[in-house]
């Protein structure tokens, strides 16, 4: 049986539960940021993820917001001021790559931002992995370094 994941169930990976905070503000923690169904769904079938050609500039980006998931003590919180230096470490990831399905997800921050292309999503999890949902629905893998 083959799995497929929907635009929905992508933006349910990404999204935090019933979160919202203003652009460049930090959401309170939430129990359920991502939901490991729809993590489990994506990495099942690496067919529904795109290489990432190319990450949005830092400095190009704007209305950031970052929700706290429920990970954020075991590691440098992430920040509207630190977030830069994350994006600008960003990495993709080949979805077939191994190391994409083998890894253990803890939610870590989820983020909002404007970029040139529209509205972009990304899912941060410990230990430097994520998933960046960008404007025209496809997604895909990165790698980051945490902030110190």
């Amino acid at each position: 049986m083959k799995t497929t994941v929907t635009l929905c169930s992508l933006l349910l990976l990404c999204s935090c539960a019933q979160q919202s905070a203003q652009p460049g503000k930090i959401a309170s923690p939430t129990v359920n940021t991502v939901d490991p169904l729809h993590i489990s769904r994506l990495l099942k079938e690496p067919s529904n993820m795109i290489m990432l050609e190319q990450f949005p500039a830092s400095d190009n980006i704007s209305d950031v917001t970052i929700a706290r998931g429920i990970n954020t003590k075991q590691a440098t919180p992430l920040t509207v001021d630190n977030f830069a230096a994350l994006l600008d470490s960003a990495k993709a990831l080949d979805p077939t790559d191994e190391i994409i399905r083998v890894w253990h997800y803890a939610p870590w921050h989820t983020v909002t931002f404007s970029g040139p292309e529209g509205q972009y999503r990304m899912s941060l999890f410990l230990g430097g992995r994520g998933f960046l949902l960008l404007p025209s629905g496809s997604v895909g893998p990165f790698e980051f370094v945490h902030p110190k």
